[in-house]
C-alpha cells in the first residue's frame, strides 16, 4: 500500500508518509496525538507507476545497466527491458508468487 500524508481536522497537526499495511478506513485511521480526534487522509496526487515515466521527451542516464559500467540512455520501458535481457539483469525483490511478495 502507498503512504498517505495524514491531519487532523480539528488542530490541522499533520503526519507525512505514513504506511498502512492495508487500505486505511475511518475506524482504522491515527488518532491525533496533540488533540486524540481521528486524522484523515490528505488528497494528493497519486503515485505514477515505473512504467508511466518514460517519455517520447524524456530521456533517462541509467548508469548501472551496462556491465561495463558506461551510461545508458534510456528511451522506452521497451528498451529497459531488452537492455536488462540482454544483459542478463532482473528486477531486484520477491517474484511473483514467492514467499515475501504482495501477489
Amino acid at each position: 500500500m502507498p503512504l498517505y500524508d495524514l491531519s487532523c481536522p480539528s488542530c490541522e497537526w499533520e503526519r507525512k508518509d505514513k504506511y498502512f499495511h492495508t487500505r486505511p478506513t475511518p475506524r482504522t485511521m491515527p488518532i491525533c496525538e496533540r488533540c486524540g480526534h481521528r486524522m484523515v487522509i490528505d488528497i494528493t496526487s497519486a503515485p505514477v507507476p515505473l512504467t508511466k515515466t518514460f517519455a517520447e521527451d524524456r530521456v533517462r542516464i541509467d548508469q548501472n545497466i551496462r556491465p561495463d559500467g558506461k551510461p545508458q540512455e534510456i528511451r522506452s520501458w521497451g528498451q529497459r527491458q531488452k537492455l536488462m535481457r540482454e544483459f542478463n539483469l532482473e528486477e531486484v525483490g520477491e517474484k511473483r508468487g514467492m514467499p515475501g511478495s504482495w501477489a
